[in-house]
């Protein structure tokens, strides 16, 4: 199934925003982007980088972030 026009572009935008925040290394703005939700999940590139909720995925962030 493919997405419209509308929400494809909506997620583009999300994710053009997170790339920007997330190399400037922005904790607030990258983790803004995030569903507030408790059981939210992140999956990064690495085998490690599989994330549970908003305080796992900062502690993520930071570990990435110190890693640059």
């Amino acid at each position: 199934m493919k997405a419209d026009p509308k929400t494809q572009t909506a997620v583009m935008t999300v994710m053009n925003q997170f790339a920007k925040a997330f190399g400037k290394r922005d904790l607030g703005a990258s983790l803004a982007l995030l569903a507030p939700d408790p059981d939210v999940v992140f999956v990064g590139t690495g085998g490690d980088e599989k994330r549970f909720g908003l305080t796992d995925i900062k502690a993520l962030f930071q570990r990435d972030f110190a890693q640059f």
